[in-house]
Formats: C-alpha cells, structure tokens, sequence
C-alpha cells in the first residue's frame, strides 16, 4: 500500500507541510510514501507531470487536497498508466464528492438541498425558486452576479448562510 499525499511547492520532492506528519506516520507504520503535484493536477491535460514521482505498480490510497471529479478520474487514469490503482475510484469519488451522488443516502439528515445541471440563469433561477426560504438556506454556489450575467457560476466553495445573513435567496424574478 501506498499513501499519495500533495508535493511541497517549493520542495517538489517533499510532502506538502500540512500533509508531512501523516506522511511520516505513514512511514513508520511500514507504507511507502509518494508525493504528486497537486497544481498540475489542477490544470488540464497535466495530471501525467502530476504524478511523475510516483513509483510504478501498486494500490495506493491519496490524502490531499480535493479535486473537482473530472481531476480526480484524470488522476486515476494517469496512475493506472503507471500501474498504479487508487483505493478510491473515480466514480466512488464523483459520488462521494459531488451533492447529487450523496443525497440520497443522507437526505433525512441534510438541510433541503437543490442543484442545477447548467450554468444557465434559468437553472439557477429553477433551484433557488425550488429551495424557498427559511432560516437555514443551503446556497450550493455563492453567485458572483457579473458572472451569472453571463450565464455562468462562480466556483467558491459552498457556505451556509444562516439568519444572521438574512436567511432567504433573492427574489426570483418576474
């Protein structure tokens, strides 16, 4: 077994500071470490140099940063072209990741939750309109309005905002 955990950007060779203690926990405990290339990972077409120090063959478990799902399958695909396979597969990660492969199973215990499937006005305006209002609004993109102008969503991360913030989605339109 293998622990694949972020490189250093400064030490290409080194683990990631935040990742350096479980690193060296892991081996001890007898596992062999390798460091990918998290930024390369990140961009298109790059998850080859991303995993470049990563020794041939093997199953491997990652411990990093996350990754959009589409970086996470090309990740799995430039490993295995070295032999290696990760623990976690690209669909068992597209499903744990994203809010639409894990509502199901847990949405007796999460806020009501909506999604889109485009990046269209119409969209966002369907799944804010289907969400409501209420005390707790899960809001699954915050909206840059320059961008949805343009009919796209700005990609920061999910947040809640709670009655201190107001509590309710704007208006739909009319």
């Amino acid at each position: 077994m293998m622990l694949l955990v972020p490189a250093d950007p400064l030490r290409p060779r080194r683990p990631d500071e935040h990742f350096r203690a479980e690193a060296a926990a892991a081996r001890e405990a007898g596992l062999d470490v390798a460091v990918v290339d998290h930024d390369a990972l990140t961009r298109p077409d790059r998850a080859e140099q991303a995993v470049a120090l990563v020794p041939a063959s093997g199953e491997a478990v990652y411990r990093g940063w996350m990754l959009r799902s589409e970086q996470y399958a090309a990740f799995t695909e430039a490993l295995a072209r070295r032999g290696v396979t990760l623990r976690t597969s690209a669909e068992q990660y597209r499903r744990a990741h994203e809010l639409p492969g894990w509502h199901a199973a847990s949405a007796a215990l999460t806020p009501a939750s909506v999604w889109t499937k485009g990046v269209m006005r119409a969209d966002f305006d369907r799944a804010r309109v289907e969400l409501g209002t209420g005390p707790a609004v899960l809001r699954l993109h915050q909206v840059d309005e320059a961008l949805l102008a343009r009919g796209g969503v700005h990609p920061r991360p999910c947040r809640w905002r709670d009655s201190l913030e107001g509590g309710k989605p704007p208006a739909a339109p009319a």
